[in-house]
């Protein structure tokens, strides 16, 4: 039997993990495909959805023989990765192409469509592709991930991800809340926005070195391509963004300069509070010294800080108001009930605004 392999089992997790975070569950079964195209000496993946994909590639040794452009579903696909084997050809036809796993000696037996070159997303051959600190930029770009949910609409300027290369800055948003983190960008020079999806919240798939960054417009589309290691991410631009810097409060406000042993506290105080659910509001009410946190059934804490020096009360979103303690910011600004509470880190130049609920 000659075999020749079409791609180890590391990759082959990879793609299978990509594939399930831009393939939706909406999408009709002939939609949840992952094409394959197989040239001699490598490999690349395919997944992709009304907006963005995905395409995973592999170098192979240079005998490997390039069988075409074929697809297999997303289900089959993840039945293979669990297998753990690397996958192999043994023989092809004009109709399919026939692989097989070993896996505890025995031979596991797939058959993959053909399809034609033309339905695989293309990549520009020419990007000026930007290098990103790849330390720095996964770990923002996940923490902007906790400040927006998945896009559920692309048409409108909520849940995305905005790359401002005129100010330098990365800003998530989901319309209520907003996440701002000094970034040197050079692929854009203006604010591009994209839509936030499940692939950019993937610890696993954005923390991957090295990480590049680049900006293609042609007659008909205006994409962002993320380059992580072997995989290349690309997603539409969204249209005009709002301008954020107007949101930001003027001044420093009521400021508490909040240490990590009293986040700590917050957070598990908010935690232990009976809720409805885990958006419940609380309430705090600030006084010199002091810190009270309602919740349901009028159950409460009061935590002491010598540096608190202000008076306020409202009330806000419990959930949200925890994770953004949870990410270490230097100093809390408090203003009113209808301005944004604004989260600082003068160190690194981030900074989170959330708003009070009213009522």
């Amino acid at each position: 039997m000659n075999l020749s392999l079409l791609t180890h089992k590391d990759t082959l997790k990879n793609i299978s993990k990509a594939a399930s975070r831009i393939i939706h569950r909406s999408m009709k079964d002939d939609q949840k495909l992952i094409s394959f195209q197989s040239v001699k000496g490598s490999l690349k993946a395919v997944a992709k959805n009304t907006c963005c994909f995905a395409e995973i590639y592999e170098d192979l040794p240079e005998n490997s023989e390039g069988k075409g452009s074929f697809s297999i579903s997303l289900e089959e696909l993840k039945t293979l990765a669990k297998q753990n084997q690397d996958i192999f050809y043994f023989e092809s036809d004009e109709e399919d192409i026939n692989i097989y796993m070993p896996s505890d000696n025995i031979m596991m037996q797939r058959s993959l469509k053909r399809i034609t070159p033309e339905d695989i997303p293309n990549i520009p051959a020419k990007l000026d592709w930007q290098s990103l600190d790849d330390n720095y930029f996964p770990e923002l770009l996940l923490q902007a991930g906790e400040f927006a949910e998945e896009y559920s609409d692309i048409t409108i300027n909520k849940n995305t991800i905005c790359f401002d290369g005129k100010n330098n800055k990365i800003v998530a948003t989901d319309g209520k809340m907003m996440y701002i983190a000094d970034m040197e960008i050079s692929f854009t020079k203006k604010k591009t926005a994209v839509p936030l999806t499940k692939f950019l919240k993937t610890r696993e798939l954005v923390t991957q070195a090295p990480v590049e960054a680049a900006y293609h417009k042609n007659k008909t589309e205006e994409r962002v391509y993320l380059r992580f290691n072997n995989i290349i991410y690309s997603t539409e631009v969204l249209g005009s963004y709002p301008d954020y810097p107007k949101v930001i409060p003027n001044g420093d406000g009521l400021a508490w300069d909040i240490i990590e042993d009293a986040q700590m506290m917050l957070m598990q105080s908010i935690e232990d509070l009976p809720v409805n659910d885990k958006n419940y509001p609380i309430k705090l009410s600030f006084s010199k010294g002091k810190v009270k946190v309602e919740g349901k059934d009028n159950a409460f804490f009061v935590m002491k800080d010598k540096n608190i020096s202000f008076s306020i009360s409202l009330k806000v979103n419990s959930r949200i108001f925890s994770n953004i303690i949870s990410m270490s910011f230097d100093t809390i600004r408090f203003f009113d009930e209808a301005t944004p509470i604004v989260f600082d880190d003068e160190q690194t130049g981030r900074k989170a605004l959330l708003m009070p609920l009213r009522g």
